[in-house]
């Protein structure tokens, strides 16, 4: 079951993240580097939740 879990979760971010860069690709933005910075924006955040996750998940006490 976990490891049919993991399946979904890896296929659902493919979908998304292929989504948001056909999005990406077909958009018209006057600066070039504005778009390149849109479209690492959602990996940063990413990263940002990740570590958040870790630092939190630290610190609870551990469950018996």
């Amino acid at each position: 079951m976990k490891k049919q879990t993991k399946v979904l979760g890896l296929i659902l971010l493919f979908l998304l993240g292929s989504s948001y860069f056909s999005a990406f690709s077909n958009l018209e933005v006057p600066l070039p580097w504005l778009k390149g910075f849109a479209v690492l924006l959602p990996v940063q955040v990413g990263v940002l939740i990740y570590f958040a996750y870790r630092a939190y998940s630290s610190k609870l006490p551990p469950q018996h």
